[in-house]
């Protein structure tokens, strides 16, 4: 048994040796088409399909497509208040997206936040060295970046936007509306499949857009700076290039908009959703609950900023192009959550 044992920690050492020189490569920007040979053994369709079922067709569009019913009372009230109070859709428009994006980011950061300042339940944070903390230098110009961002560039970007991108495509902000109201609210099974629809083509563009980041000129030039907290925060999720921002972010966010239009309570669900995820998937954190948390991708995107090499994005997509050799070397999500800080 204590032979075993030893045999155990001396293979688990060999794989971080390894993974660890696949590091200081793809530091220098050479991770776009990781591969170990020969290939490690990769989950089962099975598995996969589970975890998707779960993470994504329930956690995600059943639990929006419930929300949009919820919440459709506050949106009718809402507009309907907007429209006597000569409040026009534009600045109706951006005033909501932007609370519900400053919103969701203190109300899920802060308290991510006072976990990692005070060392609150860390027998939940996933595996971290002393070198992967962030430095108060790295807080500070995080800081001033988000309140630019918060206050300035997502008031003014929503502001620009609308009459160019969100009032042509999205439903019941036409002159035919006269109270906001006339569109009717989707059902369930509407409100499901248009955010399912979302869902896949920001998966799928943040995937190829990701992945081309991580080529040599392009991580050098832009997506390093996203790297520059190797153990991911969850308030550094939106930290990045203002390329990249626009290109690996926006963009895939509203991507499903250029096909299918969105009723806009669907829509700013579906903001909501997206941002509660990216702030989740950087915390560092097992949830602890099966019921609310994600923590096959939250494992998956931070072995991502820990060891930066493949895992480029949802756990499906890199299962299919086969970019998340090194994550299975050392067993994927069961061997990751094994490693200790050190």
């Amino acid at each position: 048994m204590h032979g075993d044992a030893m045999a155990e920690n001396n293979q688990e050492d060999q794989v971080n040796a390894a993974i660890n020189t696949a590091i200081l490569v793809d530091r220098n920007g050479t991770g776009s088409s990781p591969r170990i040979r020969p290939r490690p053994q990769y989950p089962s369709f099975a598995t996969i399909g589970c975890h998707f079922l779960d993470i994504y067709l329930i956690k995600q569009c059943l639990l929006g497509a419930l929300l949009v019913q919820w919440l459709a009372p506050w949106y009718r009230s809402s507009r309907s208040f907007a429209r006597e109070n000569d409040v026009d859709d534009r600045w109706y428009f951006t005033a909501v997206l932007c609370l519900v994006h400053t919103g969701l980011y203190l109300g899920v950061n802060l308290p991510y936040f006072v976990r990692d300042t005070y060392q609150v339940h860390q027998s939940l944070k996933l595996f971290r060295k002393p070198s992967m903390q962030a430095s108060r230098n790295q807080l500070s110009k995080l800081a001033l970046d988000q309140v630019i961002g918060q206050l300035i560039v997502s008031p003014i970007s929503a502001y620009v936007a609308f009459p160019i991108l969100f009032q042509p495509l999205l439903l019941g902000f036409d002159s035919s509306d006269s109270d906001g109201t006339a569109t009717g609210i989707p059902s369930v099974a509407g409100s499901f499949l248009q955010l399912l629809f979302c869902l896949l083509a920001n998966d799928t563009l943040f995937y190829v857009m990701h992945r081309l980041l991580h080529s040599k000129w392009l991580y050098k030039s832009i997506h390093k700076q996203h790297h520059e907290f190797v153990g991911a925060v969850s308030y550094a999720a939106e930290y990045a290039h203002p390329l990249e921002g626009l290109l690996a972010n926006q963009l895939p966010t509203v991507s499903g908009l250029f096909v299918w239009r969105m009723h806009p309570l669907c829509f700013f669900i579906w903001i909501g959703l997206r941002l509660q995820e990216t702030y989740e998937t950087h915390s560092g954190y097992r949830s602890g609950s099966i019921v609310f948390g994600k923590d096959y991708q939250v494992a998956h995107h931070d072995f991502h900023h820990s060891y930066n090499q493949g895992n480029f994005g949802a756990f499906y997509l890199d299962w299919m192009f086969g970019t998340m050799d090194h994550y299975q070397a050392m067993s994927g999500y069961e061997g990751y959550l094994k490693l200790k800080s050190s």
